[in-house]
């Protein structure tokens, strides 16, 4: 890969995906409406920033016209509101099919799509989480996260890593972000019986994307450590 268009590149992870790939000398071109990312995260040199939400069909277009993206990475995506629908439809699903179709129209050689772990049925879950879980997203950002991801596959050469629990610098959602504030300000946090989590440290992650956006499979990846915390 030489040219990498990465949606979402302001945020947690596209930008230390941004951060990599430039350090290896590759061309970034960072597409983020900064609703959730932050400015400061996109780095200061090396990279082209488009400050363009992805369910902007007509802007997306033109983006790929000039940068010819050899490999798109899609991270954006709407969480922050978890009873905000519309928007989550409007970004997970609709940019998701936006960009896939631009990837498709623009013959991209590799579509790399970051979904979430919460796509698996998790009623009564017992043993490690596969990809050969049984789908069950519930809530409406892991149903547009999922939706989102059949779009993506649908493109040749597209794969989907379903992301554990991220944590690391940047991160400003999840469970520790939401431990820590809690702890800041003197408030209680409430951990349900039997919870645990799989925790994987960022570096880690963006090591499991540049392994993978080489390959031309199309296929979907559980990125975990396998370990649970409780």
């Amino acid at each position: 890969m030489s040219r990498v268009l990465i949606t979402g590149g302001a945020g947690f992870v596209g930008s230390h995906v941004a951060d990599m790939l430039i350090a290896e000398g590759h061309d970034v071109l960072i597409l983020d409406d900064l609703t959730t990312g932050r400015r400061g995260n996109v780095p200061p040199r090396g990279a082209i920033f488009d400050a363009i939400s992805v369910s902007d069909e007509e802007g997306v277009r033109v983006s790929f016209a000039a940068f010819r993206p050899e490999t798109v990475l899609h991270a954006a995506a709407s969480y922050r509101d978890a009873d905000d629908f519309a928007d989550h439809a409007a970004t997970n699903v609709l940019g998701s099919a936006i960009v896939a179709d631009a990837c498709r129209r623009s013959r991209v050689g590799r579509l790399g799509y970051l979904q979430t772990s919460l796509c698996y049925a998790q009623v009564g879950a017992v043993g490690p989480f596969t990809t050969r879980r049984r789908l069950g997203p519930r809530g409406s950002y892991a149903v547009t996260k999922t939706a989102g991801e059949a779009y993506s596959l649908a493109v040749p050469g597209a794969v989907s890593l379903r992301l554990a629990n991220l944590y690391g610098p940047r991160n400003l959602s999840g469970a520790i972000p939401t431990f820590y504030r809690q702890v800041k300000e003197g408030l209680p946090c409430t951990v349900v019986e039997d919870a645990s989590r799989d925790f994987v440290f960022i570096e880690d992650m963006v090591d499991t994307v540049m392994s993978n956006i080489d390959s031309t499979r199309t296929e979907s990846i559980d990125v975990r450590t396998g370990i649970e915390t409780r």
